[in-house]
């Protein structure tokens, strides 16, 4: 018999802002929406995973979290280009 393997979009920037202390999660959040020149609207819709994080927005993210945790939250090739199954 076969198996079919589903493939499932994680979306790591959920993963990791529910992995945040709680009273880091304003601090980190209100960076991410500076840092990007973002607006809060939008930040919601890529924490929901509504709509995917830009390339550029996502190189600063990963900048965020090294600084913060030294983890990166996007896996990105040595060009900068996401590795997206």
């Amino acid at each position: 018999m076969e198996t079919n393997e589903v493939k499932t979009v994680v979306n790591e920037l959920r993963v990791w802002m529910d992995a945040i202390p709680a009273g880091d999660v304003k601090t980190i959040k209100r960076l991410i929406i500076e840092r990007c020149k973002s607006q809060d609207h939008i930040f919601r819709n890529w924490k929901s995973g509504i709509t995917r994080v830009p390339l550029l927005e996502r190189t600063i993210i990963n900048k965020l979290s090294q600084e913060y945790d030294g983890t990166n939250v996007f896996k990105l090739e040595e060009n900068g280009n996401t590795t997206e199954t």
